[in-house]
């Protein structure tokens, strides 16, 4: 399907006399030239407003994939990828805030794997958080 897109741009391009699009951006013009940003997020916004959904811009979308995503399980260097980031600790910066969990989780992973080697910790620690002893016992 990108094939095809990206032929008919070549056509229209070469139809407009614009010669070789280095850029190689996927959604253009009628006339071969690329979406300004904020023109693709006033017609998201129009669409929401019509469609009478709960007022969202179309950048929230970005941020609920990456929030959603690393929720999931999905790893911080694939998530990153994904949006296009150039350095893996942007999108730990921006992110891994907004999931909690993914931090219980990983101090879960660890205390299992430790448990074994160590035992049961002192019962100072225990009654620090005795409800969350109790789950894992």
């Amino acid at each position: 399907m990108l094939r095809k897109v990206r032929a008919e741009q070549r056509e229209r391009r070469a139809a407009f006399g614009l010669g070789r699009d280095d850029d190689a951006v996927i959604f253009t013009r009628n006339d071969a030239r690329p979406w300004e940003p904020g023109v693709l997020s006033l017609e998201f916004s129009r669409f929401v407003k019509r469609a009478r959904l709960r007022h969202v811009r179309l950048h929230d979308l970005r941020h609920t994939y990456a929030t959603l995503s690393l929720a999931s399980g999905t790893d911080l260097k694939t998530v990153s990828l994904a949006l296009g980031h150039s350095a893996i600790g942007m999108t730990a910066d921006t992110y891994l805030h907004a999931v909690p969990q993914l931090q219980e989780d990983s101090a879960q992973r660890l205390d299992l794997m430790l448990r074994p080697a160590i035992g049961d910790p002192p019962a100072a620690l225990k009654a620090r958080n005795p409800r969350r002893w109790r789950e894992q016992c």
